[in-house]
């Protein structure tokens, strides 16, 4: 198929994608050599390093509130995306096959259709890859705070130049030299760290948000279908069939998908819930311990997490919307005046709408966020309380 057929927006989202996914290496589709098989064990080694010396750093602090919410806002953060590079790594293979199944068996088809793309798929992709952007820079802002006290220093003429770390670590065998060699190989460390945060923490979502997307096209495509077929038509059971069973194929690739990405997001929904109120009562009540730069990073981090929490309901609710017009357009489908027709639809409306369940804790939709705002802003008022 021509490139040219392409949609731009799509083009540039699968390549946005894929290139952050694939400098952290966890890219489904990557070929399997070296870097694929070993790369992610890296990035999750340095994690898991920065994860000790938080939680470290935690256990020695004198009890002061502000600096253990700080640690344990980060520590939540690095395990986040810990469980977001393992869950995609450690179900590659599955995400490959359904990746290339929608991909090669629906999707290529839909966008063949000049008519179909225009019409019913335009303006979904420009949407997340305006959304990925906002979230990639701010989180790539977030994290090259010390990179900036490093050009300050050096500008300044600081010599020698000392490396700020971008997390509140200690370890056992602290305190070292901060220009020793022991300590420039924990700064790579934990430099290494910060980029898997800044290249995995967002484009982990964008990677789901590509899968509900190919459903919900096809979605749209079979509501087509039916809005346009005409019962007359002496072939109308196997029109009928084939809807039937792409639409039970739909149901299983999104079960697939609940299977590898619901503990996730489930695991997300809670943890953000944390996080988000850590950071509102570090920028209310200890901003005077806080300095600018800290100050823009918190504020940047609260706006990365309220923009993933929205666009995964968004999706959530996108799919939901989508499998409620597929029913309308089967309950609206010409089926007057054909008996054997009617019973295909009465078949067709008893199947089950396309949802997207977290472990069977929720729905994924936009009422999910607005409920996980809610407790937020709760947990922060109690929070604020017991300060008190």
């Amino acid at each position: 198929m021509a490139k040219s057929k392409i949609p731009f927006e799509y083009r540039a989202l699968v390549t946005t994608v894929e290139f952050l996914l694939k400098c952290v290496a966890i890219w489904p589709l990557s070929d399997d050599n070296f870097y694929s098989r070993f790369g992610p064990y890296l990035y999750m080694f340095t994690l898991i390093f920065t994860m000790f010396g938080i939680f470290y750093s935690m256990m020695c602090s004198s009890g002061n509130i502000g600096f253990l919410i700080k640690t344990c806002f980060w520590l939540t953060g690095d395990a986040s995306v810990l469980f977001k590079i393992m869950t995609i790594h450690f179900n590659r293979k599955e995400l490959k096959k359904l990746y290339e199944i929608l991909e090669t068996k629906h999707y290529v088809k839909l966008l063949k259709n000049s008519n179909f793309k225009e019409t019913i798929l335009k303006g979904m992709y420009c949407n997340i890859l305006h959304v990925l952007t906002i979230l990639y820079s701010l989180n790539l802002l977030s994290f090259s705070m010390p990179l900036f006290d490093i050009i300050r220093q050096f500008i300044s003429g600081v010599h020698p130049i000392q490396y700020q770390y971008y997390f509140p670590l200690n370890y056992p065998w602290y305190p070292i030299s901060p220009y020793g060699f022991m300590y420039n190989i924990h700064f790579l460390i934990v430099s290494t760290s910060s980029l898997t945060l800044s290249f995995a923490s967002s484009t982990c979502d964008a990677l789901f948000f590509l899968y509900i997307i190919k459903i919900i096209g096809h979605l749209r495509q079979l509501t087509y279908d039916m809005k346009n077929f005409n019962n007359n038509d002496d072939d109308y059971h196997v029109f009928t069939r084939k809807v039937v069973i792409e639409h039970v194929n739909l149901i299983f690739y999104c079960h697939k998908l609940e299977k590898i990405f619901g503990p996730l997001i489930l695991w997300f929904t809670i943890t953000n819930a944390v996080m988000l109120v850590a950071a509102t009562y570090m920028i209310t009540q200890l901003s005077h311990l806080l300095s600018f730069g800290n100050t823009i990073q918190l504020f940047a981090y609260v706006l990365v997490k309220l923009l993933q929490a929205y666009i995964y309901g968004y999706f959530g609710s996108c799919l939901q919307k989508e499998s409620e017009n597929y029913s309308l357009s089967i309950y609206f489908s010409n089926w007057l005046r054909n008996k054997k027709f009617m019973s295909s639809i009465v078949i067709m409306i008893s199947q089950k709408p396309l949802i997207f369940n977290i472990c069977s804790f929720s729905v994924l939709s936009v009422e999910l966020f607005f409920a996980t705002l809610n407790t937020t802003i709760s947990y922060y008022f109690l929070l604020k309380t017991l300060d008190n």
